[in-house]
């Protein structure tokens, strides 16, 4: 008798049996989520792989999940990537995807909005205890579809605990941080152009508004490598100072993040015409 392997899927997810993939006919058809304005959400999903081809696969299988998707080198993993983009979903694929994430999986586990998928066969027992550190796992010889089906049911997961935490929309001072659409806007809908890391470090603010964020929180929130305590300090106090010039260009007040000395930042909510707690109540999507 052959030797066979019994995968237990996620509900709705594809069953590999000997060697060929079997979708259940009740399976809902993937589809990406639309806000309540109509518009698709804004989510990233990046793929590291060496492997061109087999990227390709399923970068086509989850390209209907997300707004865009991204593949690059595991050489390619580094500050300039999480600069330029927000991602929703990162998927390391074979034993160099999972290797150059790594570096980063503190940072990629305090996004709150971020997770994280392995795609692995075997390798060294150093490796296999980083796949402990990820969201979720699969064998690297996964088919593309019944991928897709989990990084569906990640996103689903990623929605619904935005939904139990917190509020996804709090209000400032002419300041709307819209957790769930990551980005800020003034009371007038214009879009305030953060970069992503300067939106994690209002997010992070805001999401905890009145109360004291420390530096070694906030310095989480940042991308790179930090050389020591005063390295990390410095760089927070710099993307602090270009946030608040931003914030105070687009809403006109200069208040939102307050310093406390020793201590870190906070998130102010009060009104700045006479000093009155804003009562408008955190919106839920």
């Amino acid at each position: 008798m052959q030797n066979s392997v019994v995968a237990i899927p996620l509900p709705g997810t594809a069953v590999a049996r000997d060697g060929e993939t079997v979708v259940p006919a009740n399976r809902p058809a993937l589809s990406p989520r639309v806000d309540r304005r109509g518009e698709r959400p804004n989510r990233l999903c990046v793929i590291v792989s060496e492997r061109v081809l087999e990227a390709a696969a399923l970068q086509v299988a989850v390209s209907s999940l997300v707004s865009t998707v991204r593949v690059a080198a595991p050489n390619e993993i580094g500050e300039e990537l999480w600069n330029t983009a927000a991602p929703r979903v990162l998927i390391a694929r074979g034993p160099e995807g999972v290797s150059a994430l790594e570096p980063w999986i503190v940072l990629l586990q305090s996004l709150p909005n971020t997770a994280t998928l392995a795609l692995l066969d075997g390798g060294p027992s150093e490796l296999l205890t980083v796949l402990r550190q990820f969201d979720t796992w699969l064998p690297g010889r996964t088919p593309a579809a019944v991928v897709a089906q989990q990084v569906h049911s990640l996103l689903l997961l990623l929605e619904r605990q935005a939904r139990l935490t917190g509020p996804r929309r709090i209000r400032g001072v002419n300041l709307i941080v819209d957790l769930g659409r990551e980005e800020a806007t003034n009371s007038g809908g214009e879009r305030i152009p953060l970069t992503p890391s300067e939106f994690r470090l209002l997010s992070v603010m805001a999401a905890q508004p009145g109360r004291v964020v420390d530096f070694g929180q906030l310095g989480v929130s940042l991308p790179g490598h930090f050389r020591d305590a005063d390295d990390a300090y410095n760089s927070v106090k710099v993307h602090i100072g270009r946030l608040r010039q931003k914030l105070a260009r687009w809403t006109g007040w200069d208040g939102h993040l307050v310093s406390v000395r020793g201590r870190g930042f906070l998130f102010e909510r009060r009104l700045d015409s006479n000093g009155e707690p804003d009562e408008v109540e955190d919106d839920e999507a």
